[in-house]
């Protein structure tokens, strides 16, 4: 059983290589975390390159289910947005995945998150992640 979610993920990067770090030492984690990526599963077909920052958030953000998409926004900022069903613990999942990246956003990067719970939202500003609700 699990929660479905829409999530909204819209980011700057100022340092992509440290992001690209963060994200795979994220992953680096999955077995200590007891967290299942599905890098040897659902996903394992879709030839993800763990060294490109747009690979790495569609594994975060389960591109895999269908209802993704990515665009380019105002002032060079990409936005993210993606539907799907996941466990419950998805939505910590991807919180840490942002706190870990906020570092190197620039600030009004956000990430919104709706589930059958409610909904979360966090942004970055003067260089530190906040949750606004």
């Amino acid at each position: 059983m699990g929660s479905c979610y829409w999530v909204k993920l819209k980011v700057k990067l100022n340092n992509k290589a440290k992001a690209i770090k963060a994200l795979q030492d994220k992953i680096s984690r999955a077995k200590e975390e007891n967290v299942n990526y599905g890098l040897e599963s659902y996903v394992k077909h879709k030839n993800y390159n763990l060294n490109n920052f747009d690979d790495l958030i569609k594994i975060f953000l389960c591109e895999h289910q269908g209802d993704f998409e990515v665009e380019t926004v105002e002032n060079g900022f990409t936005k993210y947005s993606s539907g799907f069903e996941a466990s419950y613990g998805w939505e910590s999942l991807m919180i840490e995945m942002f706190k870990e990246i906020s570092p190197y956003l620039e600030d009004r990067s956000k990430l919104y998150i709706n589930c059958d719970d409610g909904w979360d939202e966090f942004v970055v500003a003067d260089g530190k992640w906040y949750q606004t609700h």
